[in-house]
């Protein structure tokens, strides 16, 4: 995403469209694509730990009793929640 120009990114994000649960972001959003991008990564990789190679499904929205909810504030509120638990580093699991 942050090698391409922006035709090239506004024709990446057309073919974004297609599939379930995906949406054309707002031309005026695609100049943001590769911070956003940017920033996911080093959160998961960085921030919380996640392999490289782990695979992830996002979501806006989450059908419950036939209604699509937006999920956004309930996961940052659970990612928040998380972080304030009592966690213990154990250096010897990562030595063995």
């Amino acid at each position: 995403i942050c090698n391409m120009d922006f035709v090239q990114l506004t024709k990446y994000n057309i073919a974004l469209g297609g599939g379930e649960g995906a949406s054309e972001k707002r031309v005026g959003d695609l100049p943001e694509m590769c911070f956003l991008a940017s920033y996911t990564y080093t959160m998961l990789f960085h921030g919380y730990g996640f392999g490289i190679d782990r695979k992830l499904t996002s979501t806006g929205k989450v059908e419950y009793e036939g209604v699509k909810l937006k999920i956004g504030w309930p996961l940052g509120a659970m990612l928040y929640e998380i972080n304030t638990l009592p966690w213990i580093y154990d250096d010897q699991k990562q030595s063995a």
